[in-house]
């Protein structure tokens, strides 16, 4: 009898190791090839962003990209080469077309999925990377399309990195690093490197965000001392190498009539131009979903009363704003100041 139990156990153990589909071989086998397609994709990430800024990519530097030793490395630059990715040079790794195709792919779903979280949720800037860094490897290019259309086909990612179109092109990389502006020199930020974690977080914390204003007062060994809004910090030195920045960009009243909502008077039309990159966040998507987006024609209708928000016409509904919320969205009016009328208007009705 014994000896049937002991069969018995050993059928059950080899079909829980055999089974097709969950079966103990089966689910390590998909492990394996979900590891191994993670390391692909994360060397073709580290690939392209060397190939991006004029710097050499070698089988040690894809070691410390994707975190395995020299061994493991080297077999995995080996497969890579044998399934068309990567080309190995005598002093450097290249991508292929096809190599440059994929590695395109997976930044395009981890920049969409970072826009994502920094649109639809309260997730500090500092943490958004890590998630995306988890979701870009589960993203089909699919998904990744229709992510785009809902997020409204954005151009950077929350750190100022251009986000790769459909078809494979990507911009330049934005700005020259904070370590070269001159001394006194105004510009704002237009990029933030947010590796490694530990140098984001600082970078973060001074203020350094997307565009803010910065100007060098004091270069010294290991240190720079900067404003940053009008606030005065001191940054290592290899902190602000991830800062990159550019000049700074024309005030909105400056843009061919461009005004912020706030200052539209009653009964005036205009159409919207943009949400301010500041508005981030579910505060963003609330503005996006009440229908708030390029190009939509809006119309203050109701003053405040006693603090209350102001009511603006959004196709054919009334939507209430914050002073603050409407200082951020920036509208180019259609027509001109209607105020002296319209209080014409109320005098003959009152």
């Amino acid at each position: 009898m014994s000896g049937l139990w002991g069969i018995a156990v050993l059928v059950l153990l080899a079909a829980a190791w055999l089974l097709p589909r969950h079966g103990v071989a089966a689910r390590l086998a998909r492990w394996r090839d979900v590891r191994h397609r993670i390391r692909v994709e994360d060397a073709l990430k580290h690939l392209l962003a060397a190939k991006q800024r004029n710097v050499a990519a070698t089988a040690a530097s894809v070691s410390g990209a994707v975190g395995i030793g020299a061994s493991a490395t080297t077999s995995l630059v080996e497969e890579m080469e044998r399934e068309g990715l990567v080309q190995i040079r005598a002093s450097a790794l290249e991508l292929t077309p096809d190599g440059r195709e994929y590695a395109l792919q997976v930044v395009r779903a981890h920049r969409l999925w970072e826009r994502y979280l920094d649109d639809e949720t309260d997730l500090p800037l500092t943490e958004i990377h890590l998630a995306a860094d988890r979701a870009e490897h589960r993203l089909t290019v699919d998904q990744a399309d229709r992510l785009d259309a809902r997020l409204g086909h954005p151009h950077t990612d929350p750190h100022g990195d251009p986000i790769p179109t459909p078809e494979g092109r990507i911009a330049p990389f934005p700005g020259i690093p904070l370590t070269d502006l001159p001394e006194g020199e105004d510009a704002e930020v237009t990029h933030l490197e947010d590796e490694p974690p530990g140098v984001f977080q600082t970078i973060v914390h001074l203020g350094l965000t997307q565009g803010a204003h910065v100007q060098v007062v004091e270069r010294r060994p290991g240190l720079i001392r900067l404003e940053v809004d009008g606030r005065e910090v001191s940054l290592p030195a290899v902190a602000a190498a991830n800062v990159h920045v550019g000049p700074v960009r024309r005030p909105a009243e400056a843009e061919l009539g461009v005004i912020p909502l706030d200052r539209l008077r009653r009964g005036q039309d205009a159409r919207v131009v943009r949400i301010d990159e500041r508005i981030r966040g579910l505060t963003r998507r609330r503005l996006l979903d009440l229908g708030i987006t390029p190009g939509t024609l809006i119309r203050p209708e109701l003053e405040p009363l006693f603090g209350r928000p102001r009511a603006f016409r959004i196709r054919q509904t009334l939507v209430a704003l914050r002073d603050e919320q409407a200082a951020g969205i920036q509208v180019r009016p259609l027509s001109a100041d209607p105020g002296p009328a319209i209080e014409a208007d109320e005098r003959e009705a009152s």
